[in-house]
């Protein structure tokens, strides 16, 4: 099968559209944690996954549920920018990481986002600077139609 073939039906084990339930069983041996509630407009957070390698760094994993369906909609990963490391430089270690494993991404409006798309599933890559100089590199498994 070729990238251009390839579909993604969730990130990892998980599925679109499983229940908490089903995504307890399906990562049952990675490590998933219980957070306070995290409110993101139409979605929220209760379970997280830490230390997830991506491009040689460690991410938090998160899984979005939907609040009308309570049904996984996305999962989104970020990691803090450690000290010593360009954001650049970090962007282009986890893009090449994707890549090995989705084929190249397309450019976006900057030149420091990227896209997959998948029949069902759409991955985003970015930087996310926040005004009081917090530093992140965003990666986003969305269901298709649903990317931001």
């Amino acid at each position: 099968m070729t990238e251009k073939d390839m579909d993604l039906s969730g990130w990892w084990h998980t599925n679109w559209g499983m229940s908490e339930d089903e995504m307890k069983v399906a990562l049952r041996d990675a490590n998933l944690k219980k957070v306070d509630r995290e409110d993101y407009g139409e979605t929220y957070v209760d379970f997280t996954i830490e230390d997830v390698n991506i491009g040689g760094f460690k991410f938090i994993v998160s899984f979005q549920m939907g609040k009308k369906s309570n049904r996984l909609q996305r999962v989104s990963m970020k990691h803090d920018l450690p000290l010593g490391v360009s954001q650049k430089a970090q962007l282009k270690a986890v893009y090449d990481a994707l890549v090995k494993d989705f084929g190249a991404g397309e450019p976006q409006d900057r030149p420091d986002r990227f896209k997959w798309s998948f029949p069902t599933t759409t991955i985003e890559l970015h930087p996310l600077n926040l005004p009081n100089s917090l530093n992140f590199v965003c990666v986003i498994f969305s269901r298709a139609g649903n990317a931001t």
